[in-house]
């Protein structure tokens, strides 16, 4: 009795082995933020999957010019650069579409952010909303991808 229980267990640990690694592989969607730290401005690329962005704000996704105004406002909104002393940093946006970076669409924004005159641009803090106050599971990635004045 022993022996078939154990072959019972052993067989239905063969039969879901193979969903589980399957369940460990894929990870859920999540945003990107590649920092380019300049002596008096930084400029970050952002990625949030379209998917993920359209979910948490139903907005439409089409490239047209009401979907990048709205993407735009969004960003403004959700993604606020600040100093030490609180304020915030203005932000120009380089680019703004809606594009497949990487596997599925993104919507994919690089933005320029200058600090005030004579404020480094390293000594920041980022108050980041952007989906993450709708879709709990959803997170934020930041890279520090360079720092040439700083030698790195």
């Amino acid at each position: 009795m022993r022996r078939l229980i154990r072959d019972l267990l052993i067989l239905a640990a063969a039969i879901v082995a193979p969903f589980c690694t399957a369940a460990q592989a894929h990870l859920t969607p999540n945003s990107e933020v590649q920092i380019d730290f300049g002596q008096h401005e930084l400029r970050a690329d952002i990625i949030i999957p379209q998917g993920e962005y359209q979910f948490a704000t139903g907005n439409p996704t089409d490239n047209g010019v009401a979907s990048h105004a709205r993407a735009e406002a969004f960003l403004r909104k959700h993604v606020v650069f600040l100093g030490t002393d609180g304020s915030a940093w203005p932000i120009t946006f380089d680019s703004l579409e809606f594009a497949q970076i990487a596997g599925p669409p993104d919507l994919h924004a690089i933005v320029s952010v200058k600090p005030p005159p004579g404020v480094s641009a390293r000594m920041l803090t980022i108050k980041w909303t952007a989906v993450i106050d709708q879709v709990p599971s959803h997170f934020v990635l930041f890279v520090a991808r360079s720092d040439f004045a700083a030698g790195k």
